[in-house]
C-alpha cells in the first residue's frame, strides 16, 4: 500500500485555491496521475450550477510505501460532526488524533502528531 500526500492548485470560474490530499492507493499512481484522475472524475460528474475545475500544479509533500501493520487504528471521537464539516478521530493504540472531512475515506493526522504517520505502538495490537 502506498500513501500519497500532495498539494494541488486548482482553478475554476470562482478563482484559484489549494487543496491538500492525503490518500492511500494500492497501485503505482503518482501524485500527478492521482490528481488528474480525481479532477477528471469530478468534472465528468458535475451537477447543475457546479463549474469545471482545472488542475494548475501538483506538489508532492510525502510519498511512502506503508505496511498494513503500521496503520493507526482509528476510532471516531465525538458523536457530532464539527463546524467546518469534519469528524475527529483518535488512534486506539497510540492516542494520535486526526480529522476526516466530508465523506472522505482518509483521515488526516493533526499537525502535532505529523511525525506519527505510522502507529509507533504496532506491537500492542
Amino acid at each position: 500500500m502506498k500513501q500519497l500526500r500532495y498539494v494541488m492548485l486548482l482553478k475554476s470560474e470562482r478563482g484559484a485555491w489549494k487543496e491538500e490530499i492525503n490518500d492511500y492507493t494500492i497501485d503505482t499512481a503518482t501524485a500527478f496521475s492521482h490528481a488528474t484522475d480525481m479532477i477528471a472524475q469530478f468534472n465528468n460528474s458535475l451537477r447543475p450550477g457546479e463549474t469545471r475545475r482545472d488542475l494548475l500544479l501538483v506538489r508532492t509533500k510525502f510519498t511512502s510505501v506503508s505496511n498494513e501493520g503500521l496503520k493507526h487504528l482509528w476510532e471516531k471521537w465525538g458523536a457530532v460532526t464539527q463546524q467546518g464539516g469534519f469528524d475527529t478521530y483518535k488512534c486506539k493504540i497510540c492516542g494520535a488524533t486526526g480529522k476526516r472531512f466530508g465523506l472522505s475515506d482518509s483521515i488526516i493526522i493533526d499537525k502535532k502528531y505529523k511525525k506519527l504517520i505510522y502507529c509507533p505502538n504496532k506491537y500492542q495490537r
